[in-house]
C-alpha cells in the first residue's frame, strides 16, 4: 500500500470508496468480539448533478417508471423494483447514469424473458433511505 504502512495489531485498508479498519479480536477492550470492520464513508451521500440536470433524470427516470415499472419492494435500506422484460436495456442505461452520479448507491440488475429486476441499495449511513429512493420511484 503506497504512502500507508501496516501496522499490528490493527490494519487500516483504503479503498476509493470506504475505509474498513480491522480491529484485532486479542484487543482486550474487545474481549468477547470477533475479528470487526467499521465502516467509515468516504463517499458523500449525495447526487453529483446540477439542478437542470437533475430534474432532467427524474423527469426520464418517471417516464421509464410510466411505461415499464411493474412493481416495487421496499425493505429498509433496500428497494426493489420489477420492470416489464422489453425495458431491461432502459434500466441498464439508468443504472449507468446513476452510477456517475450516485456512487454511494449499490445497484443489482438481473434480466430474463420475464422481467427486469433491480435492487438499489442505500449505505448504512444513510438514515433517511426513502428520500434517496424517491426519485427511483417516482412516475412523474
Amino acid at each position: 500500500m503506497r504512502g500507508s504502512p501496516l501496522h499490528a495489531p490493527s490494519v487500516t485498508i483504503a479503498t476509493t470508496l470506504q475505509r474498513l479498519e480491522i480491529v484485532d479480536p486479542e484487543d482486550p477492550a474487545r474481549e468477547f468480539e470477533p475479528l470487526v470492520q467499521k465502516h467509515r464513508p468516504t463517499t458523500p451521500i449525495c447526487c453529483s448533478l446540477e439542478a437542470g440536470e437533475y430534474r432532467a433524470r427524474v423527469a426520464w427516470i418517471a417516464a421509464l417508471n410510466r411505461d415499464a415499472l411493474v412493481s416495487e419492494v421496499r425493505e429498509g435500506q433496500r428497494l426493489e423494483l420489477i420492470y416489464a422484460p422489453e425495458a431491461a436495456e432502459w434500466v441498464a442505461e439508468m443504472v449507468r447514469r446513476e452510477k456517475a452520479c450516485c456512487p454511494f448507491l449499490t445497484f443489482d440488475l438481473w434480466s430474463d424473458k420475464r422481467q427486469a429486476r433491480l435492487v438499489i441499495t442505500a449505505p448504512p449511513e444513510a438514515e433517511d433511505a426513502e428520500t434517496l429512493f424517491t426519485v427511483f420511484r417516482s412516475r412523474g
